[in-house]
């Protein structure tokens, strides 16, 4: 029986309010030219599980967008995709970073701390009688590991010896205790660090700072590049795959065939009428206070898109791309600007409001 005519299960998660998660105040905001090279931060708002048996591989290919067999099988090499849940209906229920850790049919699943135990009764339910263990990994920490002055990240240096010996769909390598893997979503988002503990940081790291701003800093660095991350970016349950860069983010594979939520996705990626996406927005300064109203308008109070989050100076927001180039838009009690991410392909003539225009229309 395909996947796509069993009843999901229904996963209702309110996201906390917006000004949960709005940077404080009164902390400093990170200007570029002052942080230092390779910055490790711990990202407190992300969780692990471990999914170990011989049926391993199957359950997670008939419930993520990306092909899980594209991570390599061998022993001894590591590896990591993105990829995103979705639920029957082809919205999303979650964003997550999967990671093969070396042993076959072994995945280490990153998502959201707030929706963790909720993916964990999801990936169970369609367990049915495959023979494959599903734990939290609590004993490990999320860090990031990112240079905010170099679009490439630091990753190629410090996994340089570890791909000349592999192949080129390895990205990750093991440091003792510590897990490191390149972001495969983009180069400047710099690699993830899964660890027990950070008291001994590998001298290989090459490490900086040890920021302790609990995810603030490399939050403001997604929001500048446009990237969602988490429930309060890509809400449970509303949100599409591609409206928000599922593609562009090498997180989806057409391929595959059959997945939960697949048909949707498919259909709208073959029609080629995208014309939202999330983008980063600009702020001219630092708002005071969280805005009231989340809904963004032009000067003439045509709607634009929906504002995700803000950080210190950069937010992140749901836009209708043919809409919002060249023009500002107003954000509380300031305004912003957006441009499109140097990342994404296919955006990169002189004339991006007519190319998004054809693209969206």
């Amino acid at each position: 029986m395909h996947l796509s005519r069993i009843t999901q299960c229904s996963i209702r998660l309110k996201p906390k309010p917006f000004y949960k998660f709005y940077s404080s105040t009164t902390t400093e905001s990170p200007l570029v030219h002052d942080q230092p090279k390779n910055n490790l931060e711990h990202l407190q708002n992300r969780s692990l599980i471990k999914l170990d048996g011989p049926d391993a591989s199957g359950l997670l290919q008939g419930l993520i967008t990306n092909d899980i067999y594209h991570l390599p099988q061998e022993t001894g090499k590591l590896s990591s995709i993105y990829a995103m849940f979705l639920n029957s209906k082809g919205r999303i229920i979650c964003d997550s970073l999967i990671y093969s850790i070396g042993d076959k049919d072994s995945y280490i699943v990153e998502a959201d701390s707030q929706i963790i135990d909720k993916l964990m009764k999801h990936l169970k339910m369609y367990k049915l009688k495959k023979k494959v263990d599903i734990d939290l990994l609590d004993s490990y920490k999320v860090f990031a590991l990112y240079d905010p002055k170099d679009d490439k990240g630091p990753v190629p240096k410090l996994l340089e010896c570890s791909s000349e010996s592999s192949s080129s769909a390895t990205n990750g390598t093991v440091l003792k205790d510590k897990y490191l893997f390149t972001d495969p979503r983009v180069p400047a988002l710099g690699c993830r660090l899964l660890t027990k503990n950070i008291e001994t940081i590998p001298p290989e790291l090459c490490v900086s700072n040890v920021n302790p701003s609990a995810g603030a800093n490399f939050r403001w660095l997604r929001y500048n590049l446009g990237v969602g991350e988490g429930i309060i970016d890509i809400p449970p349950q509303i949100c599409f795959p591609l409206e928000h860069n599922c593609d562009y983010m090498n997180g989806l594979n057409l391929h595959k065939g059959c997945y939960l939520g697949q048909e949707l996705t498919a259909r709208t990626y073959h029609t080629g009428k995208i014309r939202k996406r999330l983008m980063p927005l600009f702020l001219k300064k630092e708002l005071n206070q969280p805005p009231s109203d989340l809904s963004l308008f032009d000067d003439k109070k045509q709607s634009l898109g929906k504002l995700r989050g803000v950080q210190f100076d950069a937010a992140l927001a749901l836009l209708r791309m043919h809409l919002v180039v060249d023009i500002e838009i107003s954000v509380g009690e300031t305004h912003a600007t957006t441009k499109i991410p140097h990342w994404w392909p296919g955006f990169k003539t002189a004339k991006l409001k007519d190319e998004i225009a054809d693209k969206s229309c």
